[in-house]
């Protein structure tokens, strides 16, 4: 995680599949025990989008709400902010999709003497 007010980077050990907050779990929430409903319309970014807010049947689950927005002409998602009970919030903004793409294992790996103005702290659990 990089927590850019503080300038420090975590790194984690990978989280299990059932942990896992990913983009793709994010997109796929109307499939889980959620209840939804369309809450309105907005202006991001200069694109007219669709906001849908899910919350979770079960109240044991992290995450209190999630906000969803679509895009209204390409029906694209472009944002998903997500609302943990710890009172922390995850924003994922999309400014471009691009799918079916060869993703480099360089691109998955992190080097700390390349961020020599962060604070690197090693949170692995050996």
């Amino acid at each position: 995680f990089h927590l850019k007010d503080i300038k420090e980077v975590q790194i984690n050990n990978p989280a299990t599949e059932e942990e896992e907050l990913t983009p793709t779990g994010m997109i796929k929430l109307y499939e889980q025990d959620m209840i939804y409903a369309m809450v309105g319309e907005a202006k991001e970014n200069g694109r007219m989008v669709y906001k849908i807010e899910f919350k979770p049947i079960d109240r044991d689950m992290d995450f209190s709400k999630f906000r969803v927005s679509i895009d209204k002409e390409t029906k694209e998602v472009t944002r998903i902010i997500a609302f943990s009970k710890a009172a922390s919030r995850y924003i994922l903004t999309f400014s471009e999709l691009k799918t079916n793409q060869t993703i480099g294992d360089d691109k998955f790996t992190f080097d700390p003497k390349a961020f020599k103005d962060l604070h690197v702290e090693d949170l692995r659990l050996e």
